[in-house]
């Protein structure tokens, strides 16, 4: 499975974009780009422990949505002082995490995200 393509496509589409992952249910990361030039990629710096803390943070919200009855989690973006993350669901299995810096285009970020879901998607089976 090649997903650095997407990634770097939307890393380099994004203004503001930093970097991009896919991460694993057990926060091990599948795939990883950074902008280049950035000097900082955020997800980088310990992956691991991002990826496993975000997708336990994710599955607590799937649990919540579903005994709500308010559908499936799609989308969910944290705002940090030096950078916003947003976070889709991929499938059960795999989640894509994008750092953006704190005035970086929000919503170019998420049509991009959304235009290459299903390219991700293809890829896992």
């Amino acid at each position: 499975m090649a997903f650095e393509p997407v990634l770097e496509g939307v890393v380099g589409a994004c203004r503001g974009a930093l970097g991009a992952a896919l991460w694993g249910v057990d926060g091990i990361p599948i795939a990883q780009v950074a902008r280049t030039g950035s000097g900082r990629d955020p997800l980088a710096e310990d992956s691991g422990v991002w990826g496993l803390e975000l997708n336990r943070i994710f599955t607590e919200l799937r649990g919540i949505s579903a005994a709500a009855g308010t559908g499936g989690l799609c989308e969910i973006w944290v705002r940090l002082d030096d950078f916003s993350l947003g976070l889709w669901q991929i499938d059960t299995d795999l989640v894509f995490a994008l750092a953006l810096e704190p005035h970086g285009n929000l919503g170019q970020a998420r049509y991009l995200i959304r235009r290459n879901l299903e390219a991700i998607r293809s890829q896992v089976g």
